[in-house]
């Protein structure tokens, strides 16, 4: 899947970037509540 337009680009990767700290985000508060 070619993007010809790099802002495209540049929006998938934070949209997964900002998907990817969520992620980390819920599994260490997840973690934390679990431990107390």
């Amino acid at each position: 899947m070619r993007t010809p337009s790099s802002s495209t680009a540049l929006n998938t990767v934070a949209s997964s970037a900002v998907t990817q700290a969520l992620k980390i985000r819920g599994r260490l508060s997840s973690s934390s509540a679990t431990a107390t």
